[in-house]
């Protein structure tokens, strides 16, 4: 069976306090995530600047301001292609096979 391709979308706005343990919590998935895009809505808590130093990996998208959930995630989904996207809050801690469980429970 082919592996499905996933990404994970963090919406934040003032998260920093959480992002490091929610980023952490992914870097340590069994079932890595293809990309992981962490989209701003005018965070001025220095989210942004923290995600690049100390996550490179991760895809940052700036919105500019605050669009709201809906519109926040609408944003970034419209450049994901993978199979399955996973929206999180950046408050959301994932036990290590949560993403794996979900990607057996897709192809299943």
């Amino acid at each position: 069976m082919t592996r499905i391709t996933l990404s994970v979308i963090i919406l934040n706005w003032n998260g920093r306090p959480y992002l490091e343990a929610c980023l952490v919590s992914l870097e340590a998935q069994t079932f890595a995530p293809d990309r992981i895009i962490l989209v701003d809505n005018g965070s001025s808590d220095g989210s942004v600047a923290f995600v690049r130093e100390r996550f490179p990996q991760v895809i940052v998208r700036e919105n500019g301001g605050n669009l709201g959930f809906a519109a926040g995630n609408n944003a970034a989904l419209r450049d994901v292609t993978a199979d399955v996207v996973v929206l999180l809050n950046p408050d959301v801690v994932l036990s290590p096979a949560a993403l794996s469980a979900l990607a057996e429970a897709m192809t299943a």
